[in-house]
């Protein structure tokens, strides 16, 4: 088998199957080069999310295929200047890859192909009807947010999922929620791992406002691009039940912006005891609204935030205790401004129980609209 192929392209193929390449010393930090309908194609799986992209060659012969670890490539490719062209070549005998440069040869010896565990042994996943056809963007910034409300410390497996149903995406930290409707998305359910979507994100964001077909298989959801790039996920051995936040009539409302309360957050990390795990209290008081957390001298900080109100809660005095990192999380996929509710929890008899929450809906320059909800500590 050989081909010749220009560095750049090399490159770029080699971006998109590194999203779903381990570092461990096995199988999964290898990308597998195969010809498949005549095209050179470079495929990578960790274990939990796979990818495959095909690569733009000359001068194809014979239809073998081999192996290179994942790091090897990036080195190589990194160290070349220019977009020259590369002439690629495997010895069926030797087991050796060669790559000749315009300065130099490189050797690579290649592993036992046929342990490589493709994705479409059994089917043509291309082949299948999609189940949704949505912008790759869409779908990125909503896990974006998604995968900040899972259980990253896998305390409770399936607080770690990240559920798909009827057109939404939703997770919980059992702090708080997120909840994403995505426009287009209405025929896909699955469960993703929180810890998987950064291999998601990272293969979805190389394609920006490309529309992606979404593709569901023996446990699998895959997303194929326009471009022949394929991603897949499989499902965890756990299952997340999807809930709508209960969002309620507010107490108090007001509208904050985004720079204002970012600021007043970092202002408050300055000082605060961070040992305590940066506890914080959004107090109504007076018609003010406050931020205050521990100090680290055994004290209290307290920052005025600049809001205007939109249900007036002058005479409730409201004090949530939550935890800051979640706030900030919350206003990540925020644009200037946001509208921050709280409200009560109420048993099943409409009884208030004597907590509260905090609550916002905000709609991204996409289509996506965000429900989070934070709860009180």
């Amino acid at each position: 088998m050989k081909f010749t192929v220009a560095k750049n392209d090399f490159m770029d193929a080699y971006k998109i199957v590194a999203t779903t390449l381990s570092s461990a010393d096995n199988m999964s930090s290898n990308v597998l080069f195969r010809v498949r309908k005549g095209m050179v194609e470079m495929l990578s799986f960790n274990g939990t999310t796979r990818s495959m992209c095909p690569m733009v060659v000359t001068g194809l012969e014979g239809n073998t295929s081999f192996c290179m670890e994942g790091k090897r490539i990036s080195l190589l490719l990194n160290a070349i200047q220019g977009n020259e062209d590369l002439q690629v070549s495997f010895d069926t005998s030797t087991k050796i890859v060669s790559i000749k440069g315009t300065r130099g040869t490189q050797q690579f010896k290649t592993f036992n192909t046929t342990t490589f565990p493709v994705y479409d042994n059994k089917v043509d996943i291309e082949g299948l009807p999609p189940v949704a056809q949505v912008r790759a963007d869409a779908i990125c910034h909503a896990l974006k947010s998604a995968k900040a409300f899972t259980d990253s410390k896998n305390l409770r497996k399936e607080f770690s999922v990240i559920a798909l149903s009827e057109g939404r995406m939703f997770s919980t930290d059992q702090s708080g929620i997120c909840l994403v409707d995505i426009p287009g998305m209405e025929g896909v359910d699955a469960f993703l791992l929180g810890d998987a979507a950064r291999s998601t994100e990272s293969f979805l964001s190389k394609f920006k406002d490309q529309m992606v077909s979404l593709i569901s298989h023996a446990g699998t959801l895959f997303y194929l691009t326009t471009d022949g790039a394929i991603f897949g996920e499989t499902a965890p051995p756990f299952e997340l039940s999807v809930a709508a936040p209960p969002v309620g009539t507010p107490l108090v409302s007001w509208t904050v912006s985004k720079e204002d309360v970012e600021d007043s957050f970092q202002w408050l990390r300055a000082g605060a005891d961070w040992s305590s795990g940066l506890r914080a209290n959004l107090i109504n008081s007076n018609g003010n609204l406050l931020l205050e957390c521990k100090s680290n001298t055994g004290d209290s900080i307290t920052r005025l935030l600049e809001a205007t109100s939109v249900v007036d809660g002058s005479e409730i005095d409201v004090k949530v205790p939550m935890n800051l990192d979640s706030l900030s999380r919350m206003f990540d996929v925020c644009q200037d401004t946001v509208t921050l509710n709280v409200s009560e929890f109420k048993d099943s008899k409409g009884k208030s129980v004597g907590t509260y929450y905090l609550w916002s809906v905000v709609r991204d320059d996409i289509g996506n609209t965000y429900t989070f909800l934070i709860a009180q500590e």
